[in-house]
């Protein structure tokens, strides 16, 4: 069974576990892939998205979803071969991509590591070649940022998504691809920026295990806060700019509370993940902010 433990304006944090977890989402896809127009899609890494697919496939959704209809998308990738098993892309390819009707061309990942020397050119080509093919497929908003229908975010244990790490993210960059580096390893990586991510239409996280809820309880208060902020000053009809409140109090301190601020947005928690997220005190804040 799922709760929703924390819900304001467009943004919901639902507890889940299971397939619970896991079939919102998996019902977004169908819905997505049977409406009229192509529908664009972001993906994330890690050991959830291949629950997803193989919940796809137990529960024949994978079958009902028209794949022709959706353009498939990563938010990052590591620059390895493909045929590593650090690739995104390649390792979701091998085991459940490869065995649907989808065409190839709908297909975008990122380019990994393809030569016997990595060099920085490389890294700045690929990143061009993806803000090219974004702004070449995918419609844009009405600040001219291509807008994706739907991205799907993981969370690590140390509270980055896509590969945007706290500490290090760049805050002032209007990039849409941008080189990344892994703060303890410096693996490069390539990484869907903020404003990229933040013009989707809609983001779901997923987030699963022990691992995450030491994070989650640090950064979920601040981003009930943020928004139960931004909700107290739209109701004032002040202008304002919520993510310089946000950059002025927290920095590059956490990721989490600048992601989907302003997006519908919905983080799906299973009960290890949630279980040091203090529920009372996201309930009182709420309440005090109401009155």
């Amino acid at each position: 069974m799922s709760r929703v433990i924390f819900e304001k304006s467009n943004y919901k944090i639902i507890e889940a576990d299971g397939d619970e977890l896991l079939i919102p989402v998996a019902q977004k896809l169908l819905a997505l892939s049977q409406e009229q127009e192509a529908k664009h899609i972001s993906l994330f890494g890690g050991s959830t998205v291949f629950k997803l697919f193989a919940y796809l496939e137990k529960s024949g959704l994978s079958e009902q979803i028209n794949w022709n209809n959706l353009h498939l998308w990563w938010n990052d990738e590591r620059l390895v071969e493909h045929t590593s098993s650090e690739s995104n892309y390649g390792e979701l390819n091998r085991k459940y991509l490869s065995k649907l009707n989808i065409n190839a061309e709908n297909i975008h990942p990122i380019q990994g590591f393809t030569q016997d020397k990595l060099e920085y050119s490389y890294v700045e080509a690929e990143v061009n070649r993806m803000t090219d093919l974004v702004r070449e497929l995918i419609p844009a908003n009405s600040q001219g940022i291509p807008s994706f229908d739907l991205i799907v975010l993981g969370i690590g244990d140390d509270g980055h998504t896509a590969s945007l790490f706290p500490a290090v993210f760049d805050l002032e960059t209007t990039d849409w691809y941008i080189p990344a580096f892994h703060p303890l390893t410096s693996q490069p990586r390539i990484s869907q920026s903020l404003e990229l991510i933040n013009a989707a239409k809609e983001i779901c996280f997923i987030a699963s295990g022990a691992g995450k809820a030491h994070i989650l309880g640090q950064t979920i208060p601040a981003v009930a806060g943020v928004l139960l902020l931004q909700d107290l000053i739209r109701q004032q009809h002040q202008d304002y700019n919520i993510y310089q409140v946000v950059k002025e109090k927290f920095g590059n301190e956490y990721v989490l509370v600048y992601v989907g601020l302003n997006s519908k947005t919905t983080m799906y928690l299973d009960s290890e993940a949630a279980k040091e997220i203090d529920v009372n005190t996201l309930t009182e804040l709420s309440n005090n902010l109401a009155k």
